[in-house]
């Protein structure tokens, strides 16, 4: 191979390697943040943090014994983290926006998950887990991640119907 060859070969490689390296680097940083913004919501309740998981921009974690929900989401170069109490829901659902081509083809826009209030008149929790105007183009875990959680959150929720509620008669009260 002649110099010219392998100077050509070496900037083409620098072009297509280096770009890996920076996303890496920039995602490995994004995550350390997240599970940072999760650990100190936690603190500030003094919950432990079980099942705790980054995909995407945002980051989850679950206390049982304490029944909160945590999350943490990157917004532009903010990081926020939030706290639910599982008791003031009665029910979550994962909603997945969509958008609609010409040829009858779609791709998912947004995904949430979406916390339903036990007391009337109280608001609705939305989570944003992927939004396409402020995330990438295309998922990556956010999918199978909010599956998961769904799933386990209405799993949560429907036992917690299932447990018998404790009646306080007035004797007992005091």
């Amino acid at each position: 191979m002649d110099t010219g060859t392998i100077i050509v070969t070496l900037i083409f490689l620098v072009i297509v390697i280096v770009p890996f390296f920076i996303f890496g680097k920039t995602y490995r940083k994004q995550k350390k943040q997240l599970l940072l913004s999760l650990k100190q919501e936690a603190e500030k309740l003094r919950a432990q943090l079980r099942g705790t998981e980054v995909a995407g921009k945002f980051g989850i974690a679950i206390d049982e014994a304490a029944d909160i929900l945590f999350f943490a989401r990157l917004n532009g170069s903010e990081y926020s983290a939030r706290a639910l109490v599982l008791s003031d829901y009665n029910r979550c659902r994962m909603n997945t926006k969509r958008s609609f081509a010409e040829e009858g083809e779609s791709a998912v826009t947004g995904i949430e998950l979406v916390f339903y209030a036990v007391e009337k008149g109280s608001p609705d929790v939305v989570l944003n887990l992927f939004d396409a105007d402020n995330d990438a183009v295309t998922l990556s875990d956010e999918l199978q991640v909010a599956v998961k959680w769904s799933q386990i959150l209405e799993r949560r929720f429907k036992d917690n119907k299932k447990k018998p509620t404790r009646q306080i008669t007035r004797s007992q009260a005091g």
